[in-house]
């Protein structure tokens, strides 16, 4: 199919194709198979291509934007907007599937939110709560934006419905990821309040933003943030003695109360082999240690 593509193919399947279409492009994605895009412009009732239209609706963000959470009939377009956004690079690649998308809205695992253009009724923009018993925060996480809505305001308008639902549904606080790659991310989470509490260094390989000129070329790094809404100490930490005074200074950064208590003596390790433990996430102060 590629070579056909490439080279002008003549069979009748290809002919068909262009003649419905106006580009079609081929792109091989190595392990994770390949992708042929079809592109067609719209059309106005004389015939023409509507570009001069589209490249003013591109310049022209919308007035009045809404957020609501989504209906199960829009977890194909969350798919859409995930790949409009990311192409096939986020890292949470369940969004790419719209069945996956609906089922984990059903049982709990992901509540997603949207950003609707109110003039057209177009879904613009997701984010999604989601729920995580070790912090017993809900991660705000999945955000992705239409490019063409990028300077809408939409995900400022998003952030700030799911903070405020957040708190009235009871949650302690929220955190979320920020890349380091560009500067909007770390900007749009520290818009909302949020603190950073931890650098995760060459977390994972590079995504690709559309429309954000200023990227990574190398691994991604994740700036790790949180908002506390009651910062009262609930349990004493024991940090190792060498750690104390940089947790306690992250504690501050986040506005957490936190105490501190000096360990009672060394903590007996099971024998190699038992269990094996990956401390690779540090939350609002906390090192986590999944088993």
């Amino acid at each position: 199919m590629p070579e056909m593509v490439d080279s002008g193919g003549r069979g009748l399947g290809m002919q068909l194709l262009r003649a419905f279409s106006d580009e079609v492009r081929y792109r091989n994605l190595g392990w994770k198979g390949q992708e042929i895009l079809i592109r067609r412009a719209m059309r106005r009732g004389d015939g023409t291509a509507a570009q001069e239209e589209e490249s003013r609706q591109e310049e022209e963000a919308p007035t009045r934007i809404g957020v609501r959470r989504m209906r199960p009939e829009e977890s194909a377009t969350i798919s859409k907007l995930a790949y409009f956004a990311y192409r096939y690079t986020y890292i949470k690649e369940h969004l790419y599937d719209p069945e996956e998308v609906r089922r984990r809205n059903e049982d709990g695992r992901m509540l997603s939110y949207v950003a609707v253009d109110e003039e057209n009724g177009q879904l613009v923009g997701h984010m999604a709560m989601i729920p995580d018993e070790l912090s017993d925060m809900p991660e705000l996480a999945a955000g992705f934006v239409n490019p063409r809505y990028r300077k809408s305001g939409g995900f400022k308008t998003l952030n700030a419905y799911m903070i405020q639902d957040a708190r009235q549904q009871g949650w302690q606080g929220i955190f979320g990821t920020a890349v380091t790659s560009h500067s909007y991310s770390q900007m749009s989470a520290a818009g909302t309040g949020m603190r950073e509490s931890a650098l995760l260094v060459s977390r994972v390989t590079p995504m690709v933003f559309q429309a954000i000129t200023d990227q990574a070329l190398s691994r991604e790094s994740f700036l790790y943030m949180s908002l506390l809404f009651d910062p009262t100490p609930r349990k004493p930490y024991y940090p190792p003695p060498h750690h104390r005074e940089m947790i306690e200074k992250i504690c501050r950064h986040v506005n957490m109360a936190a105490s501190f208590r000096a360990s009672a003596g060394e903590i007996a390790l099971p024998a190699r082999g038992e269990m094996e433990t990956r401390t690779d996430v540090y939350q609002a102060g906390h090192v986590v240690v999944h088993r």
